[in-house]
């Protein structure tokens, strides 16, 4: 696991946020059976760097993943910044005669609260210019624990690109601490997210 400036973790309980899950249609297309790649084709915000994110296609075409080695934000004595942004596009290099679109989408990371402490994470997907699928989170409690939200918001989900559509997909994240709920000067919060995972739904083109 890469070391980053978050510094160790302690796992002590899991705690997850699930909302209304757009499901994939019934009688779905296979998937592309040949290896499909993925590139990122920018990086953007204060809480992500090139050398900083990952992203690859799970060897069966069911779902990619990136994961992020400083996207977090925290608050304490000469420490900060208390907010950080990422915003990521991708191109998903789809095989001819196929399209896909996002079903489900799972986001994770750690949280680590003073007590008083309060945070909270927003994150959208969305191919560019459509209506995204969007993730919320807060945190509010004293603990060290991980943390995981999933699903997607049925009034504003990812829809499946058309066959002559070929659209990059926009991830945007945003974390957040409230330093007036604690004191900073005598006590540390910060809180971290590690990875997303997008569902794919393929479709083949006629």
């Amino acid at each position: 696991m890469p070391i980053n400036r978050f510094g160790g973790v302690v796992l002590v309980s899991v705690v997850s946020a699930a909302v209304i899950v757009t499901a994939p249609s019934a009688g779905a297309d296979p998937r592309p059976s040949e290896k499909v790649d993925i590139d990122i084709i920018s990086v953007k915000g204060s809480g992500c760097q090139t050398d900083s994110v990952v992203a690859a296609v799970r060897p069966d075409n069911t779902a990619f993943t990136v994961d992020y080695r400083d996207l977090g934000a925290e608050e304490g004595k000469d420490i900060g910044p208390s907010r950080t942004t990422c915003e990521l596009r991708l191109r998903v290099n789809v095989p001819p005669g196929f399209t896909y679109g996002i079903d489900e989408a799972e986001i994770e990371g750690v949280a680590v609260l003073a007590d008083g402490a309060r945070g909270g994470l927003e994150a959208a997907f969305s191919f560019q210019g459509l209506s995204p699928l969007r993730l919320q989170r807060n945190f509010i409690e004293r603990a060290d624990y991980r943390w995981e939200a999933t699903g997607g918001v049925l009034e504003g989900s990812v829809r499946q690109l058309r066959c002559d559509q070929k659209l990059d997909l926009v991830l945007t994240t945003d974390l957040w601490l409230d330093s007036r709920s604690f004191d900073p000067g005598r006590s540390r919060s910060w809180v971290k997210m590690d990875r997303s995972l997008l569902r794919i739904s393929w479709k083949k083109c006629q």
